[in-house]
């Protein structure tokens, strides 16, 4: 991972070239096999061994590499009872280094934690999670396209698409508790319907 890994000077998150493009279960090439019987037993010890998952969390939780941290997710959505309290600074260390906008794998999976951590986690732990996804403003959404010939003006009209798939990621019968919520994913709805979220 080292060896591949992109330089950043940006603190945002560091992907590798040898796992860049793997999803779990994949086994398209021998490194990734590699991978997933690291992901298998870290599975495996978030169930069966706390202490050293808690070691693995100590470790990798304010890591800047994505293949780390995407592992140390798999661990936590297999025990979200156990673990959604460090489950949950992950995600906001996260947030922290690149606002939810980089790293589509990365990101299917942290919104798959937020769906599994969402229903253990306090009032209050709830409405400052909230209050992040409420934040996410991907600007690639309000780009605007020139034509090199033309110059004709092209605007997407994805604005709030990120924001919405990650507001989807809170259990239907939670945002009921949350009208802030629910009025946000009402509009976003009306704009680009139901949104199918699954890993890149």
């Amino acid at each position: 991972i080292n060896k591949t890994a992109g330089i950043t000077t940006d603190g945002k998150l560091i992907l590798d070239g040898t796992y860049w493009f793997h999803s779990k279960n994949d086994n398209l090439y021998e490194r990734y096999d590699l991978l997933n019987l690291f992901i298998q037993s870290v599975e495996k010890i978030a169930i069966e061994d706390s202490i050293q998952f808690n070691e693995l969390i100590t470790r990798y939780s304010d890591s800047k590499y994505v293949t780390l941290l995407r592992v140390l997710i798999f661990g936590y959505i297999k025990n979200p009872k156990l673990y959604y309290d460090q489950a949950l600074i992950t995600i906001f260390n996260i947030y922290n280094e690149n606002s939810f906008l980089y790293n589509d794998s990365l990101l299917f999976y942290v919104r798959e934690l937020i769906t599994q951590i969402y229903p253990f986690l306090s009032y209050n732990q709830k409405k400052e999670l909230n209050s992040i996804l409420l934040s996410i403003n991907d600007s690639s959404e309000n780009e605007v396209y020139i034509h090199p010939v033309s110059n004709k003006k092209t605007y997407r009209n994805y604005k709030g698409y990120l924001k919405y798939k990650f507001l989807q990621a809170i259990p239907q019968q939670e945002i009921l508790n949350f009208p802030i919520i629910k009025n946000e994913i009402l509009m976003l709805h009306r704009r680009f319907g139901k949104v199918k979220d699954k890993e890149p």
